[in-house]
């Protein structure tokens, strides 16, 4: 039954009261109309329950970082959500229990609703909790909060919503590359021009001051720190810069590619970013599309965050080719740094892209991600794209790991 007819009926039984004191009196009438006033009473004030004004806030449990200014939380692709809404709801009405409608807004339009029930406490807040499934990678938006609530009886609802306006990032899944041996260790090939040993070397140039470890040489003590602070204090000194990486996602989108080798090269970039600049290597990021975008190569951790939240968010839709998305950015291509492209289309495909950053002297290695599944190139062009470029085979984050620390060949 609509609220609207509720409201009519209540209307016709009180009608109908009244007329019953008036035409038959006495003290049945005269108590059921009484009755009936003081239930009208409490229905009447239910409208000013408060519940219009109610406030909340969100609380994660999981998250990998939170901005406490902007109040934005950043997890990783395939984690459930763990959230906790704090709800208060003003003024002194008695509210036997709310429901809570959570709204969570994907960047792509789609909506989650998470429904809870709440028993305000005498003090009328109380908290709600719940568990999302695997979130994918993506922005999210907790757009709003409704709240609904009824009289005891369950005639008539009232309702309020509050807007926290908090954002979520889900990033894409990362690992961690504990070393980095093909990449700034090359014995021999076109990179060794390029490459420098495992562990950059110490300048002369000091770059602050830091706590003395045991171990340190008497002559990298700072002795004025040292006075100062009344602690050993150590020099630290620049180090020698590791090569510049410039990792270019592939965002053309093949009529065979499918969704989970996108997802995994993603993961495989926003990888590559992470370890580089672990290592404090210069990195930049082309997501090469009809409208690509180029990050310039730094160190700064800033940059790092900005190419991992367009990381989260970026999609396969190009219509264009590998080779005119990167033509139409080549001037932001860094000609000292070591290109490494990451695709999920087939090798194939990527050839004529090869040659052009072979032309113009980049030299690139590529990380693919298209499955084994799929019909593999020709022998003979498989044996001639892994003698000119190293040409890495992924099928998962753990095999990304094998490559990049052991230096093998996919």
């Amino acid at each position: 039954m609509q609220q609207k007819q509720r409201f009519w009926l209540a209307c016709t039984l009180y009608c109908i009261s009244l007329m019953y004191l008036l035409f038959q009196g006495g003290k049945t009438a005269l108590m059921l109309f009484t009755i009936l006033n003081l239930l009208f009473v409490y229905l009447l004030l239910s409208r000013w329950s408060g519940i219009a004004k109610v406030t909340g806030r969100h609380y994660i449990k999981n998250v990998i970082d939170q901005d406490k200014k902007q109040q934005d939380f950043t997890i990783l692709a395939g984690t459930t959500l763990h959230v906790e809404l704090q709800i208060t709801i003003p003024g002194f009405y008695p509210i036997p229990y709310v429901i809570v409608d959570d709204y969570l807004i994907r960047h792509d339009g789609h909506q989650f609703v998470f429904r809870n029930a709440l028993l305000p406490s005498w003090k009328r807040e109380g908290q709600v909790q719940y568990t999302t499934l695997a979130l994918k990678r993506g922005a999210y938006l907790f757009e709003q909060t409704t709240c609904t609530t009824k009289d005891v009886f369950g005639l008539f609802a009232h309702s309020g919503k509050f807007y926290t306006n908090q954002k979520l990032y889900v990033q894409p899944r990362m690992i961690e590359i504990t070393k980095w041996e093909k990449l700034v260790k090359s014995s021999a090939g076109v990179y060794a021009a390029s490459s420098s040993t495992r562990y950059a070397k110490e300048t002369t140039q000091i770059n602050g001051v830091r706590q003395y470890v045991h171990g340190d040489r008497l002559s990298r003590i700072h002795w004025n720190a040292t006075a100062r602070t009344g602690q050993l204090k150590s020099k630290e000194f620049e180090k020698e810069a590791l090569p510049k990486l410039c990792i270019v996602l592939d965002c053309c989108h093949a009529s065979d590619n499918d969704l989970h080798d996108f997802e995994l090269a993603v993961s495989v970039a926003a990888s590559l970013i992470n370890s580089g600049l672990r290592f404090s290597s210069a990195v930049g990021l082309i997501t090469a599309s009809e409208k690509s975008t180029t990050f310039p190569t730094s160190t700064s951790p800033a940059a790092r965050q900005m190419m991992l939240r367009h990381l989260t968010t970026i999609e396969c839709s190009s219509t264009v080719t590998l080779m005119q998305a990167l033509q139409s950015v080549s001037s932001a291509i860094d000609g000292q740094s070591i290109v490494l492209l990451v695709s999920a289309n087939e090798k194939t495909q990527l050839l004529p892209a090869l040659q052009w950053l072979e032309r113009k002297e980049l030299f690139p290695q590529l990380f693919s991600t298209y499955p084994s599944l799929h019909t593999d190139p020709p022998a003979t062009l498989s044996r001639q794209m892994g003698n000119r470029w190293p040409v890495y085979d992924i099928y998962n984050l753990a095999q990304l790991r094998r490559v990049m620390e052991r230096g093998g060949a996919g």
